[in-house]
């Protein structure tokens, strides 16, 4: 984008982004936020207990998916990344994931906003005969 300026110059425009139109006391304010972080526990079942341990609680900064959650765990360990997320960075669909108590496919997708005091619960299907 162009404009002309009062002594009839072209002038290059672009639009600004949203942080660059903050004012300096706004970004102030801003970066001066504590992060507020909320209690979230886990409760990984069978293979998956073996490699998390038992119920665990965590203590992580508000605003985190049920995936963002996942994805921290798996980079805490490889083999429950493995286990979870395939190729694509996807939740295999064999792993079966609760929040307080709901299936997160009924609930809307794995890109739920969590709450403090959430429980999250992850096992896979069993089968045999």
């Amino acid at each position: 984008m162009s404009r002309v300026d009062s002594r009839c110059r072209k002038v290059e425009t672009r639009p600004l982004e949203e942080e660059t139109v903050r004012t300096t006391k706004q970004r102030t304010l801003l970066a001066n936020e504590p992060t507020k972080n909320m209690k979230v526990t886990i409760r990984p079942m069978a293979e998956f207990r073996d490699m998390l341990g038992g119920k665990i609680n965590y203590e992580i900064p508000e605003g985190k998916t049920v995936q963002a959650f996942l994805h921290g765990l798996a980079q805490a360990d490889a083999a429950f990344g493995k286990a979870v997320f395939d190729a694509e960075d996807q939740i295999r669909p064999y792993v079966n994931i609760l929040k307080n108590g709901n299936h997160i496919g009924f609930l809307g997708s794995s890109e739920m906003m969590l709450a403090d005091g959430d429980v999250i619960t992850i096992f896979s299907y069993a089968a045999g005969g």
